[in-house]
């Protein structure tokens, strides 16, 4: 693998330590990404490794887009599409999330802890090893997400949707899901003492108290 320069004349965008596509960089380093992809509409975004912090990502389509070990630490994703990407060991920290698009993603390795993601929509999201602790989830669209064994011990649900999700296992301490719509919602095998459900939907819900 080649080596991106990284020193301190770099641009801030985009050091890619020698993994994403250097064509993909440029396309985001140059401004044109939008035009980009409707130019490239088969290709797959590759943005493996990439540093990432700071970039305005607002409304752009990161849809299928491989992630894996990219750093978005102080990026704005808010509204973003990222339908259907890979998002391994990404660094997310300070990231702004709100109404991000993470439909079909494969999250893994994640820490979203305390991150705002009010509007978020995870339908169909598969999650593994993933911390949501204490984030805001308020109106997020959780529809028949995969959260299993997930964390969102505090996390504020208010107004989630969260029907056929399955919540096998997942750590709910504290959770508030106050007035949110958990039909037909797996949520077997959890300690569910203190978990707020005032006014939420449970119709057909499996719920099983461990």
């Amino acid at each position: 693998r080649g080596s991106a320069d990284c020193g301190a004349g770099a641009a801030v965008l985009l050091c890619s330590r020698g993994m994403a596509n250097q064509e993909h960089i440029e396309a985001l380093r140059s401004g044109q990404w939008q035009l980009w992809r409707e130019a490239h509409p088969g290709i797959t975004p590759d943005f493996k490794g990439a540093d990432l912090k700071g970039v305005n990502f607002y409304l752009h389509d990161l849809s299928q887009a491989d992630l894996t070990g990219a750093d978005l630490t102080g990026a704005n994703l808010n509204s973003c599409k990222l339908r259907a990407a890979v998002l391994v060991d990404v660094r997310f920290t300070r990231t702004s999330l709100a109404g991000t698009d993470f439909s079909d993603v494969r999250l893994q390795n994640v820490d979203l802890s305390g991150r705002v993601l009010q509007a978020a929509v995870f339908l169909r999201a598969r999650m593994e090893r993933v911390t949501l602790a204490g984030a805001d989830l308020r109106g997020a669209d959780l529809k028949s997400a995969d959260l299993h064994s997930v964390d969102l011990t505090g996390a504020d649900l208010r107004g989630a949707d969260l029907s056929k999700a399955r919540l096998r296992d997942t750590k709910l301490k504290g959770a508030n899901f106050s007035g949110a719509n958990l039909a037909e919602a797996g949520l077997e095998n959890h300690e569910l003492v203190g978990v707020d459900f005032r006014k939420a939907g449970l119709r057909a819900a499996r719920l099983r108290s461990s």
